[in-house]
């Protein structure tokens, strides 16, 4: 029984020493807050001008303000293939279902729109600095406006992977594969 004590009191002190390691290492990095996620993070964090916004394997497409405080929390049922991006560094663009639909959530985490397309999304979308978001699949380009309404499209095959790129006068470049 005496063992059984011992060892209990070996792990409590091991346990408060790591403990105490892991503050320091958080202290030495600067950190003004921490906080523990539901779940593991499957998805680059979306940096807004309020915060971020990350999806985990709970399901959740979870916004955080700058100071770590949770904002909103939303269900994502097909996580694994999910993306999110920002327009304007306040809106939420949610790709989902297999780069199939996309979602547009207000900064409260409101849905204002949400769209189904033809063919799966290859790359980062493009925020046009009217609002407008540009597509590229493997065989189309679309623009949509901010409201959700296509403004147009244009089936073209053979796009690349890498995203648009925008220039300063509003154009943008589409690469193509070879």
């Amino acid at each position: 029984m005496k063992s059984i004590k011992k060892i209990a009191a070996i792990i409590f002190i091991l346990s408060q020493i790591i403990s105490l390691f892991a503050e320091e290492v958080l202290n030495n990095l600067n950190t003004n807050w921490s906080i523990v996620v539901p779940g593991k993070v499957v998805t680059e964090p979306a940096i807004t001008n309020y915060g971020f916004s990350i999806i985990t394997d709970s399901k959740l497409l979870s916004t955080y303000s700058n100071s770590g405080i949770l904002l909103w929390e939303k269900a994502v049922n097909r996580y694994r293939d999910a993306s999110i991006y920002t327009i304007d560094n306040d809106f939420i663009l949610l790709v989902t279902d297999k780069n199939l639909k996309l979602t547009l959530l207000n900064p409260s985490g409101v849905e204002l729109w949400s769209k189904e397309i033809d063919s799966p999304v290859l790359s980062k979308p493009l925020c046009g600095w009217d609002g407008r978001i540009f597509l590229s699949t493997k065989d189309f380009i679309e623009c949509i406006g901010i409201s959700g309404l296509l403004k147009w499209h244009l089936d073209i095959t053979d796009l690349s992977t890498i995203p648009f790129q925008t220039l300063p006068d509003g154009s943008f470049v589409v690469f193509f594969e070879t």
